[in-house]
């Protein structure tokens, strides 16, 4: 089968990490792949390198542009000329090019759109493009029960098919007790004392404000505890700032953006999520796949993958007072924090490759035929 992806950016973010880990399985299995992509480099284009995908730049300016005209105009071009069965898009953008795309000519191409969010990372006049987008594709892959529903909402004309988001064979890798030391000195980590940390873009929408105050209220309680801020973005300097300003800065480590395939979260004790919105927390996903407990706001498709109590703890987005309080109930108690951890890494499991991966292998198929 003849696969393109049309791609927004080539940066670490859940969207575009979940399309690579796609585009690696289907390396795996020898399945040809093209790649549109908007952005021309970041910091995941040598994975798509790697696997020999055959990248192909279709540059945008703009919605209201003759680049949007020319991108979508190469798209269908390429896809006519390397007679692909199937457009998959991944990402906001990618799905307006793809639609216009697919059906921008005598013979549609059959169009996988996506849709990872729930509302409060895009634009409304986006938001509403991709509806429309929604409601031209064949199909929308959604990986949360709670966008099905969404989506079938907002575009009733549309087709959506829940799958959930994949882990690799890698993320479920155990960590050593000497590695985990070994790779916490090298970031100069305390020695000592419990590790909570955050994997997320700093950025607005991941509210790593809120966390800071929370964290000011939980090393109160236990100051031996560092949190690891994991994660790149407009935002730092202003984060740092506030940590300095709420006096927690000696037990605050901004380690910048570390490739998932050095598994960030082997280097903590528990994982924190304080988003204002969420599509699918991969970060927690992947911090349960190494066997950690969670916290982490209610927002958006938390609640999909997140049981409180069960296999998490949940509190309301914006809670300062609740996250700290949360934090600090993990820390403080272990059998509580190993049954979380044991619960999750079950849940996990159902998150592997090849699972996931012959689920999408079928929707591949059905909306190739469409």
């Amino acid at each position: 089968m003849r696969i393109g992806f049309v791609i927004d950016t080539f940066d670490i973010g859940g969207s575009e990490l979940n399309a690579i880990k796609v585009a690696e399985g289907l390396a795996r299995q020898s399945i040809p792949l093209t790649v549109f992509h908007v952005q021309q480099d970041g910091a995941l284009r040598h994975r798509y390198e790697r696997i020999g995908a055959a990248l192909i730049h279709v540059p945008l300016s703009g919605l209201v542009s003759r680049s949007c005209y020319r991108a979508t105009r190469r798209i269908r071009r390429e896809a006519m000329v390397r007679r692909l069965e199937l457009l998959h898009t991944h990402c906001v953008y990618s799905n307006i090019l793809g639609a216009a795309a697919s059906r921008g000519g005598a013979r549609k191409v059959p169009l996988l759109a996506s849709r990872r969010w729930t509302g409060f990372a895009v634009r409304p006049g986006l938001h509403k493009l991709n509806a429309v987008a929604q409601s031209v594709a064949d199909a929308v892959l959604v990986n949360t029960p709670n966008l099905l529903t969404r989506v079938s909402g907002e575009s009733p004309f549309s087709h959506p098919v829940y799958i959930p988001n994949m882990l690799p064979a890698s993320a479920f890798r155990a960590v050593s007790a000497d590695e985990k030391r070994a790779a916490r000195a090298a970031l100069g980590l305390p020695a000592r004392g419990p590790i909570v940390g955050c994997v997320a873009r700093l950025e607005l929408v991941k509210d790593h404000a809120t966390l800071l105050t929370a964290w000011q209220r939980t090393v109160q309680r236990r100051p031996d505890a560092t949190l690891a801020i994991i994660g790149g973005g407009s935002l730092r300097p202003a984060l740092e700032q506030l940590s300095t300003e709420l006096r927690i800065s000696e037990r605050v480590r901004f380690l910048g953006e570390m490739a998932p395939e050095t598994l960030p979260h082997s280097l903590l004790d528990i994982c924190v999520l304080s988003s204002r919105d969420e599509g699918f927390p991969n970060s927690l996903l992947e911090a349960m796949a190494q066997g950690l407990p969670v916290v982490s706001t209610n927002v958006g498709g938390v609640s999909d993958l997140v049981q409180d109590r069960v296999n998490g703890l949940l509190v309301a987005s914006g809670d300062a007072q609740g996250l700290g309080d949360a934090l600090s109930a993990v820390l403080g108690d272990a059998t509580m924090a190993a049954r979380l951890a044991s619960a999750g890494a079950h849940l996990a499991q159902s998150h592997r490759e090849e699972t996931v991966l012959q689920a999408l292998h079928e929707l591949y198929r059905a909306t190739a035929r469409r």
